[in-house]
């Protein structure tokens, strides 16, 4: 199990109509949004246990899992007061 995971983001740009020519191009067209890759971590089971368990009912199946700045926020807070549950504490879908 090679438990990668990568954050991944999109930036909409909003077309401007009246000025044109502030509109970014690439290649010709008109780029309607950028693509981001804030953040990939591998093998860490506890963060992976958590993401699969709070936000994803306990599914885990390589999907995507869609999360609000909220979310995201609460990762960043579990994190950093170390309060990640390991992997055989979960309560939830995961330990049922």
């Amino acid at each position: 199990m090679g438990l990668d995971m990568y954050l991944t983001g999109e930036i909409y740009l909003v077309t401007d109509w009246e000025h044109p020519q502030k509109n970014l191009i690439e290649d010709g067209y008109r780029v309607k949004g950028r693509d981001l890759e804030p953040g990939y971590w591998r093998k860490h089971p506890d963060l992976h246990g958590f993401i699969i368990n709070r936000f994803a009912d306990g599914e885990d199946h390589c999907q995507k899992i869609c999360l609000a700045p909220k979310d995201i926020g609460e990762i960043i807070t579990a994190i950093r007061s170390d309060s990640l549950p390991k992997p055989g504490n979960y309560s939830g879908p995961l330990s049922e």
